[in-house]
């Protein structure tokens, strides 16, 4: 992995939290909270899919990781707002 896959990485997370942010807001932080768990989840999110399907070369590398850094961030960002309202209650 290069610079250039890990800012990717941390964009495309950083889109899928604050979306699913905008998607949800009864369980959304603030937008600097929706950013934080975005782009932690777009690392993660990445490796995960790469890790299931294989790392891809070419476009389809490209697109696979754009998809799975932005499902991944908004998937934890999801997860972390429901486990805030649990911990909350």
């Amino acid at each position: 992995m290069d610079l250039v896959d890990l800012v990717i990485q941390l964009l495309c997370g950083l889109a899928g939290g604050n979306a699913a942010g905008a998607m949800f807001p009864d369980r959304s932080f603030s937008a600097l909270g929706n950013s934080a768990a975005g782009v932690t989840g777009g690392l993660l999110g990445n490796q995960v899919l790469a890790a299931a399907l294989g790392t891809g070369t070419g476009a389809g590398g490209m697109i696979q990781m754009v998809a799975g850094s932005g499902s991944g961030g908004a998937i934890l960002m999801i997860a972390a707002g429901f486990a805030w309202r649990a911990v909350k209650r």
